[in-house]
């Protein structure tokens, strides 16, 4: 969703709320979404007893191929220089792309795909959520249908708190 759409939905919301209607769902974008909205609509709970909730995941023996290591390490020194002043496209196109392409995300077989600046949307009875991605691994060839995974950036700003 553009900056555009995204105050069109802010300006309906604020709209129905001045107009007195209580049956509009109420709408909002997952990269400008305020924490306190999200709380309202996803039941989010801190987990203070499970400290190591990542030890697996750090202490598992990964086994990475040389090739592999190889690949990240050349990536690293070509842009080691330069990766600081990079702006949020170089960045995507020079360093995280060639990444994501290493790995084969497409399994025509199963209907699965990776997709990039993929519109997403879910709807419930209590409220939408929606907004572009910048990736996103989900079930569809043309258009993904079903999102197993995806990366969207949030640039946290006052509005957001």
């Amino acid at each position: 969703m553009s900056d555009f759409e995204d105050e069109i939905e802010r300006l309906k919301r604020e709209i129905a709320i001045l107009e007195g209607k209580k049956n509009q769902i109420p709408t909002y974008s997952f990269s400008k979404i305020r924490f306190d909205d999200l709380e309202s609509i996803v039941d989010i709970r801190q987990n203070f007893n499970d400290i190591d909730i990542f030890t697996n995941w750090f202490s598992y023996n990964y086994d990475i191929s040389n090739s592999d290591i190889e690949f990240l390490e050349n990536l690293i020194k070509k842009h080691i220089k330069v990766m600081n002043i990079y702006f949020e496209e170089d960045l995507k196109v020079k360093f995280i792309s060639p990444i994501l392409n290493r790995v084969d995300f497409s399994m025509i077989d199963k209907n699965i795909r990776d997709f990039y600046d993929e519109k997403l949307i879910y709807k419930s009875e209590k409220f939408i959520l929606s907004g572009e991605t910048d990736f996103v691994v989900s079930k569809g060839i043309r258009k993904a249908r079903e999102p197993y995974f995806f990366i969207q950036e949030f640039k946290k700003g006052f509005e957001n708190r």
